[in-house]
Protein backbone atom coordinates (compact mmCIF):
# COMPACT_ATOMS: atom_id res chain seq x y z
CA UNK A 1 0.00 0.00 0.00
CA UNK A 2 1.21 3.50 -0.76
CA UNK A 3 1.61 6.28 1.74
CA UNK A 4 -1.65 8.35 0.82
CA UNK A 5 -3.88 4.97 0.58
CA UNK A 6 -2.40 4.13 4.16
CA UNK A 7 -3.22 7.84 5.15
CA UNK A 8 -6.87 7.06 3.93
CA UNK A 9 -6.90 4.16 6.23
CA UNK A 10 -6.79 5.96 9.27
CA UNK A 11 -9.09 6.28 12.00
CA UNK A 12 -10.25 9.48 13.73
CA UNK A 13 -13.20 11.38 15.81
CA UNK A 14 -15.24 13.49 15.18
CA UNK A 15 -13.43 16.77 13.49
CA UNK A 16 -15.13 20.19 13.35
CA UNK A 17 -13.87 21.42 16.68
CA UNK A 18 -16.71 24.40 17.46
CA UNK A 19 -17.91 24.68 20.93
CA UNK A 20 -16.60 26.37 24.04
CA UNK A 21 -14.57 24.39 26.51
CA UNK A 22 -12.00 24.52 29.89
CA UNK A 23 -7.71 24.64 28.77
CA UNK A 24 -6.63 21.40 28.61
CA UNK A 25 -2.38 21.56 28.43
CA UNK A 26 0.78 22.52 27.37
CA UNK A 27 4.59 22.10 27.74
CA UNK A 28 7.15 20.95 26.77
CA UNK A 29 8.79 17.75 24.47
CA UNK A 30 10.82 16.99 21.89
CA UNK A 31 10.75 17.70 17.81
CA UNK A 32 12.40 16.87 14.73
CA UNK A 33 11.11 15.90 11.64
CA UNK A 34 12.12 12.32 11.08
CA UNK A 35 9.93 8.88 12.92
CA UNK A 36 12.56 8.13 15.62
CA UNK A 37 11.89 10.39 18.69
CA UNK A 38 13.09 10.10 22.37
CA UNK A 39 11.40 10.98 25.69
CA UNK A 40 9.40 14.48 26.19
CA UNK A 41 7.02 15.49 28.73
CA UNK A 42 3.63 17.84 27.80
CA UNK A 43 2.53 19.44 31.10
CA UNK A 44 -0.74 21.52 32.04
CA UNK A 45 0.27 25.36 31.12
CA UNK A 46 -2.51 26.31 28.65
CA UNK A 47 -3.15 24.93 25.00
CA UNK A 48 -6.45 23.84 23.39
CA UNK A 49 -9.85 23.23 25.16
CA UNK A 50 -11.46 20.20 25.53
CA UNK A 51 -15.55 19.80 24.22
CA UNK A 52 -17.89 18.35 26.32
CA UNK A 53 -19.28 15.00 25.41
CA UNK A 54 -17.40 11.87 25.55
CA UNK A 55 -17.97 8.10 26.37
CA UNK A 56 -18.06 4.97 24.03
CA UNK A 57 -20.89 4.48 21.46
CA UNK A 58 -24.60 5.86 21.00
CA UNK A 59 -26.85 3.71 20.39
CA UNK A 60 -29.54 5.80 18.74
CA UNK A 61 -30.49 6.58 14.69
CA UNK A 62 -30.40 9.71 13.13
CA UNK A 63 -33.71 12.43 13.28
CA UNK A 64 -36.43 12.24 10.84
CA UNK A 65 -35.59 14.05 7.43
CA UNK A 66 -36.38 17.59 7.18
CA UNK A 67 -36.59 20.44 4.61
CA UNK A 68 -33.67 21.28 2.49
CA UNK A 69 -32.26 24.86 3.01
CA UNK A 70 -31.02 26.65 5.88
CA UNK A 71 -30.91 25.02 9.46
CA UNK A 72 -28.78 26.54 11.98
CA UNK A 73 -28.22 28.71 14.30
CA UNK A 74 -25.41 29.71 16.66
CA UNK A 75 -22.59 27.08 18.15
CA UNK A 76 -22.47 26.56 21.74
CA UNK A 77 -21.58 23.99 24.50
CA UNK A 78 -23.51 20.49 23.81
CA UNK A 79 -24.86 19.71 26.51
CA UNK A 80 -23.87 16.83 29.24
CA UNK A 81 -20.59 15.07 29.51
CA UNK A 82 -20.65 11.58 27.97
CA UNK A 83 -21.27 8.68 30.59
CA UNK A 84 -18.18 6.17 30.94
CA UNK A 85 -17.19 3.70 28.21
CA UNK A 86 -17.26 0.14 28.36
CA UNK A 87 -15.39 -2.10 27.11
CA UNK A 88 -13.57 -0.69 24.04
CA UNK A 89 -16.20 -0.29 21.31
CA UNK A 90 -16.12 -2.85 17.63
CA UNK A 91 -13.97 -5.61 19.82
CA UNK A 92 -16.63 -7.88 20.36
CA UNK A 93 -17.00 -6.99 23.99
CA UNK A 94 -19.63 -4.61 25.64
CA UNK A 95 -20.87 -1.57 24.11
CA UNK A 96 -19.77 2.12 25.80
CA UNK A 97 -22.38 4.20 27.31
CA UNK A 98 -22.77 7.67 26.13
CA UNK A 99 -24.34 10.48 28.01
CA UNK A 100 -26.58 13.48 26.89
CA UNK A 101 -25.27 15.54 24.41
CA UNK A 102 -23.79 13.05 21.61
CA UNK A 103 -26.38 12.68 18.42
CA UNK A 104 -28.52 13.84 16.12
CA UNK A 105 -31.22 14.93 18.54
CA UNK A 106 -28.94 17.20 20.51
CA UNK A 107 -28.00 19.48 17.68
CA UNK A 108 -29.83 23.05 17.95
CA UNK A 109 -30.83 22.55 14.51
CA UNK A 110 -32.78 19.53 12.76
CA UNK A 111 -30.56 17.35 10.32
CA UNK A 112 -31.41 17.38 6.52
CA UNK A 113 -28.95 15.18 5.51
CA UNK A 114 -27.66 11.40 6.22
CA UNK A 115 -24.95 9.42 5.32
CA UNK A 116 -25.49 5.92 7.11
CA UNK A 117 -24.47 2.02 6.40
CA UNK A 118 -26.94 -0.33 4.61
CA UNK A 119 -27.19 -3.39 2.99
CA UNK A 120 -26.23 -3.90 -0.23
CA UNK A 121 -29.20 -3.00 -3.18
CA UNK A 122 -31.05 -1.22 -0.24
CA UNK A 123 -30.33 1.88 1.03
CA UNK A 124 -32.95 1.40 4.45
CA UNK A 125 -32.31 -2.16 5.43
CA UNK A 126 -29.33 -2.46 7.88
CA UNK A 127 -25.67 -3.91 6.52
CA UNK A 128 -25.29 -7.27 8.21
CA UNK A 129 -21.75 -7.89 9.85
CA UNK A 130 -21.15 -11.41 9.92
CA UNK A 131 -19.42 -13.30 13.17
CA UNK A 132 -16.49 -13.39 12.73
CA UNK A 133 -15.31 -9.87 11.32
CA UNK A 134 -12.09 -8.91 11.87
CA UNK A 135 -10.30 -5.44 11.53
CA UNK A 136 -13.12 -5.25 7.73
CA UNK A 137 -13.17 -2.12 6.16
CA UNK A 138 -16.41 -1.73 4.11
CA UNK A 139 -17.53 1.22 1.69
CA UNK A 140 -20.61 2.98 1.13
CA UNK A 141 -20.80 5.12 -2.11
CA UNK A 142 -23.30 8.11 -2.06
CA UNK A 143 -23.95 10.75 -5.01
CA UNK A 144 -23.87 14.16 -3.43
CA UNK A 145 -27.03 15.03 -2.07
CA UNK A 146 -26.41 18.58 -1.29
CA UNK A 147 -26.74 21.74 -3.56
CA UNK A 148 -23.11 24.02 -5.29
CA UNK A 149 -22.15 26.33 -2.58
CA UNK A 150 -24.37 24.31 0.43
CA UNK A 151 -22.30 24.32 3.65
CA UNK A 152 -22.43 22.34 7.22
CA UNK A 153 -23.19 24.42 9.83
CA UNK A 154 -23.36 21.19 12.36
CA UNK A 155 -22.43 17.25 12.23
CA UNK A 156 -23.87 14.30 15.09
CA UNK A 157 -22.76 10.95 14.87
CA UNK A 158 -24.91 8.15 14.28
CA UNK A 159 -23.64 4.93 15.73
CA UNK A 160 -26.27 2.04 15.80
CA UNK A 161 -24.76 -1.48 16.85
CA UNK A 162 -21.93 -0.11 19.08
CA UNK A 163 -20.83 -3.83 19.46
CA UNK A 164 -19.51 -4.24 16.41
CA UNK A 165 -18.56 -0.14 14.78
CA UNK A 166 -14.93 0.42 15.13
CA UNK A 167 -15.04 4.08 13.72
CA UNK A 168 -16.02 5.68 10.55
CA UNK A 169 -14.94 8.23 7.82
CA UNK A 170 -17.24 10.24 5.32
CA UNK A 171 -14.97 11.13 2.34
CA UNK A 172 -15.83 13.26 -0.04
CA UNK A 173 -14.59 12.78 -3.93
CA UNK A 174 -13.98 14.16 -7.39
CA UNK A 175 -13.78 10.47 -8.34
CA UNK A 176 -17.03 8.84 -9.79
CA UNK A 177 -18.43 6.24 -7.99
CA UNK A 178 -21.61 4.30 -8.24
CA UNK A 179 -24.37 5.60 -5.75
CA UNK A 180 -25.72 3.27 -3.83
CA UNK A 181 -22.85 0.68 -4.11
CA UNK A 182 -21.35 -1.40 -1.46
CA UNK A 183 -17.42 -2.76 -1.68
CA UNK A 184 -15.49 -4.70 1.39
CA UNK A 185 -11.94 -4.64 2.00
CA UNK A 186 -11.67 -1.07 0.53
CA UNK A 187 -9.96 1.70 0.96
CA UNK A 188 -11.23 5.53 -0.28
CA UNK A 189 -10.35 6.89 -3.70
CA UNK A 190 -7.36 8.51 -5.00
CA UNK A 191 -8.89 12.02 -5.22
CA UNK A 192 -10.57 11.57 -1.47
CA UNK A 193 -10.86 14.33 1.39
CA UNK A 194 -11.86 14.17 4.76
CA UNK A 195 -14.58 15.29 5.67
CA UNK A 196 -16.12 14.28 8.67
CA UNK A 197 -15.72 11.20 10.79
CA UNK A 198 -16.11 9.25 14.46
CA UNK A 199 -14.14 7.25 16.90
CA UNK A 200 -14.93 5.90 20.76
CA UNK A 201 -15.49 9.23 22.21
CA UNK A 202 -16.67 11.18 19.27
CA UNK A 203 -19.17 14.16 19.65
CA UNK A 204 -21.30 16.61 17.77
CA UNK A 205 -19.76 19.45 16.48
CA UNK A 206 -21.08 22.79 15.75
CA UNK A 207 -19.29 25.21 13.49
CA UNK A 208 -19.53 29.38 14.86
CA UNK A 209 -21.85 31.54 13.35
CA UNK A 210 -19.09 32.64 10.60
CA UNK A 211 -17.14 28.95 10.03
CA UNK A 212 -18.95 26.43 7.62
CA UNK A 213 -17.90 23.26 6.40
CA UNK A 214 -17.01 22.70 2.73
CA UNK A 215 -19.27 20.02 0.70
CA UNK A 216 -18.22 20.56 -2.88
CA UNK A 217 -17.94 16.96 -3.54
CA UNK A 218 -19.91 15.19 -6.43
CA UNK A 219 -19.65 11.97 -4.59
CA UNK A 220 -19.36 10.76 -1.36
CA UNK A 221 -18.09 7.35 0.59
CA UNK A 222 -18.51 6.52 3.87
CA UNK A 223 -16.09 4.12 5.35
CA UNK A 224 -16.73 1.92 8.08
CA UNK A 225 -14.35 -0.23 10.23
CA UNK A 226 -15.94 -2.77 11.69
CA UNK A 227 -14.70 -5.89 14.41
CA UNK A 228 -17.15 -8.46 15.27
CA UNK A 229 -16.10 -11.25 17.23
CA UNK A 230 -19.12 -12.70 19.00
CA UNK A 231 -22.69 -11.77 18.08
CA UNK A 232 -24.46 -13.42 15.28
CA UNK A 233 -26.81 -10.43 14.91
CA UNK A 234 -24.56 -7.63 14.11
CA UNK A 235 -26.16 -5.46 11.58
CA UNK A 236 -25.25 -1.93 11.36
CA UNK A 237 -26.96 1.74 9.86
CA UNK A 238 -23.99 3.78 11.76
CA UNK A 239 -23.01 6.97 9.89
CA UNK A 240 -23.47 11.12 10.27
CA UNK A 241 -26.20 13.48 10.26
CA UNK A 242 -25.45 16.89 9.13
CA UNK A 243 -27.41 20.27 9.14
CA UNK A 244 -26.64 22.43 6.34
CA UNK A 245 -27.04 26.28 4.84
CA UNK A 246 -27.18 27.23 1.57
CA UNK A 247 -26.39 30.84 2.53
CA UNK A 248 -22.49 30.14 2.58
CA UNK A 249 -20.92 31.68 5.48
CA UNK A 250 -17.63 33.57 4.91
CA UNK A 251 -15.27 31.48 6.33
CA UNK A 252 -15.26 28.32 4.53
CA UNK A 253 -13.46 25.66 6.72
CA UNK A 254 -12.13 21.73 6.49
CA UNK A 255 -9.33 19.61 7.18
CA UNK A 256 -5.55 19.21 7.05
CA UNK A 257 -4.16 16.09 7.95
CA UNK A 258 -0.47 16.54 10.32
CA UNK A 259 1.71 13.80 11.68
CA UNK A 260 3.31 10.57 10.01
CA UNK A 261 2.95 6.80 8.80
CA UNK A 262 6.84 6.46 8.97
CA UNK A 263 7.65 5.10 12.47
CA UNK A 264 8.55 1.58 14.28
CA UNK A 265 8.20 1.84 18.00
CA UNK A 266 10.74 -0.23 19.66
CA UNK A 267 10.05 -3.14 21.91
CA UNK A 268 9.59 -2.14 25.23
CA UNK A 269 9.67 1.82 25.25
CA UNK A 270 8.40 4.09 27.56
CA UNK A 271 6.82 7.37 26.26
CA UNK A 272 8.34 6.84 23.05
CA UNK A 273 8.35 10.25 21.25
CA UNK A 274 7.16 10.20 17.22
CA UNK A 275 7.98 13.31 15.61
CA UNK A 276 6.63 15.30 11.97
CA UNK A 277 6.65 18.55 11.24
CA UNK A 278 4.40 20.94 8.66
CA UNK A 279 6.14 23.51 7.26
CA UNK A 280 4.51 25.87 5.11
CA UNK A 281 0.33 24.71 5.70
CA UNK A 282 -0.55 27.30 3.19
CA UNK A 283 -0.95 25.30 -0.57
CA UNK A 284 0.26 28.59 -2.44
CA UNK A 285 3.33 29.33 0.17
CA UNK A 286 1.92 32.83 0.99
CA UNK A 287 -1.67 32.65 2.25
CA UNK A 288 -2.48 32.71 6.08
CA UNK A 289 -4.45 29.81 7.05
CA UNK A 290 -6.42 29.81 10.59
CA UNK A 291 -6.49 27.11 12.71
CA UNK A 292 -10.10 26.95 14.66
CA UNK A 293 -10.25 23.04 16.04
CA UNK A 294 -7.87 19.98 16.34
CA UNK A 295 -8.59 16.32 16.85
CA UNK A 296 -5.57 14.15 17.42
CA UNK A 297 -5.47 10.39 17.18
CA UNK A 298 -3.11 7.58 18.12
CA UNK A 299 -4.72 4.13 18.93
CA UNK A 300 -3.64 2.04 22.15
CA UNK A 301 -0.12 2.57 22.95
CA UNK A 302 -0.65 5.98 23.06
CA UNK A 303 0.20 8.20 26.13
CA UNK A 304 0.14 11.77 25.34
CA UNK A 305 0.05 13.86 22.09
CA UNK A 306 1.12 17.56 21.65
CA UNK A 307 0.86 19.45 17.94
CA UNK A 308 3.52 23.50 18.80
CA UNK A 309 2.91 26.06 16.73
CA UNK A 310 6.42 27.65 16.10
CA UNK A 311 7.40 30.58 14.05
CA UNK A 312 11.09 30.74 13.58
CA UNK A 313 12.72 29.78 17.34
CA UNK A 314 9.96 30.96 19.56
CA UNK A 315 6.88 28.74 20.62
CA UNK A 316 3.54 30.52 19.40
CA UNK A 317 1.64 27.98 21.89
CA UNK A 318 0.16 24.60 21.45
CA UNK A 319 -2.54 23.45 19.06
CA UNK A 320 -2.99 20.27 20.72
CA UNK A 321 -1.81 18.78 24.18
CA UNK A 322 -3.09 15.54 25.96
CA UNK A 323 -0.67 15.72 28.66
CA UNK A 324 1.72 12.02 29.37
CA UNK A 325 -0.75 9.53 30.82
CA UNK A 326 -4.36 10.88 30.10
CA UNK A 327 -4.75 9.79 26.50
CA UNK A 328 -7.43 7.07 26.04
CA UNK A 329 -8.74 5.57 22.82
CA UNK A 330 -12.33 5.07 24.15
CA UNK A 331 -11.92 9.05 24.88
CA UNK A 332 -10.73 10.60 21.19
CA UNK A 333 -12.19 14.17 21.66
CA UNK A 334 -11.95 17.27 19.61
CA UNK A 335 -10.53 20.03 20.65
CA UNK A 336 -11.62 23.81 20.02
CA UNK A 337 -8.63 26.31 19.28
CA UNK A 338 -9.61 29.42 21.23
CA UNK A 339 -8.49 31.97 20.61
CA UNK A 340 -8.30 30.85 16.34
CA UNK A 341 -4.12 31.21 15.46
CA UNK A 342 -3.11 32.46 12.64
CA UNK A 343 -0.07 30.48 11.14
CA UNK A 344 1.58 32.41 9.16
CA UNK A 345 3.82 31.40 6.07
CA UNK A 346 7.07 29.66 7.28
CA UNK A 347 5.68 28.77 10.29
CA UNK A 348 6.22 25.51 11.46
CA UNK A 349 3.33 23.08 13.46
CA UNK A 350 5.21 20.05 15.20
CA UNK A 351 3.24 17.37 15.96
CA UNK A 352 4.89 14.55 18.61
CA UNK A 353 3.11 11.26 19.78
CA UNK A 354 3.85 9.69 22.40
CA UNK A 355 4.08 5.46 23.10
CA UNK A 356 4.79 2.92 25.80
CA UNK A 357 4.86 -0.31 24.10
CA UNK A 358 5.40 -2.93 26.84
CA UNK A 359 5.44 -5.81 23.78
CA UNK A 360 8.49 -7.97 23.09
CA UNK A 361 8.47 -7.06 19.54
CA UNK A 362 7.86 -3.44 17.70
CA UNK A 363 4.68 -1.87 16.76
CA UNK A 364 4.67 0.02 13.61
CA UNK A 365 1.90 2.33 11.77
CA UNK A 366 -0.96 0.60 10.24
CA UNK A 367 -4.51 0.21 9.98
CA UNK A 368 -5.49 -2.65 12.50
CA UNK A 369 -6.34 -1.50 16.48
CA UNK A 370 -3.43 -3.45 16.81
CA UNK A 371 -1.62 -1.07 15.02
CA UNK A 372 -0.55 2.68 15.38
CA UNK A 373 -0.93 5.80 14.03
CA UNK A 374 0.20 9.34 14.59
CA UNK A 375 -2.07 12.35 13.50
CA UNK A 376 -3.77 15.38 13.84
CA UNK A 377 -6.71 16.41 12.04
CA UNK A 378 -6.86 20.36 12.09
CA UNK A 379 -9.81 22.42 10.71
CA UNK A 380 -8.99 25.24 9.05
CA UNK A 381 -9.66 28.50 6.70
CA UNK A 382 -10.01 29.03 4.38
CA UNK A 383 -9.67 25.27 3.19
CA UNK A 384 -9.28 26.43 -0.74
CA UNK A 385 -6.33 27.76 0.21
CA UNK A 386 -4.55 25.13 2.49
CA UNK A 387 -2.64 21.75 1.68
CA UNK A 388 -4.68 18.81 2.80
CA UNK A 389 -1.82 16.83 3.92
CA UNK A 390 1.21 18.78 5.58
CA UNK A 391 4.10 16.86 7.14
CA UNK A 392 7.32 16.46 6.36
CA UNK A 393 7.69 13.01 6.11
CA UNK A 394 4.24 12.60 3.79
Amino acid sequence: MNRAACVRWLLLPSMLACTAAEPSGGGTATGGTSAPGGTGVPTDSGGSGVVSGSGGSHSGTGGSMGATGDAGGPGGAMGGTGGAGGAMTGAGGTAGGVGDGIGPEYLPCTPTRFFKAHASGSPTAKYAVPNPTNDQYVCFNFKSPFAPGEQAIATAPIIDDARVIHHYILYGTTSALTDGAVSTGCTSTGAAVHVSGWAPGGQNSVMEPDVGMVLDYPYFQLQVHYNNQRYSDGADASGVAFCTTTTPRPNAAGIVTLGTTLFSIPANGNDYAVNSNCTGLAADGSTPITVIGTSPHMHLLGTGFRTQHMRGGANMGDLSNVPLGTWSFDGQRHYKVDPRRQVMPGDTLRTTCYFDNPNPSAVNFGPRTSDEMCFDFITVFPYAAAKKTCSSLF
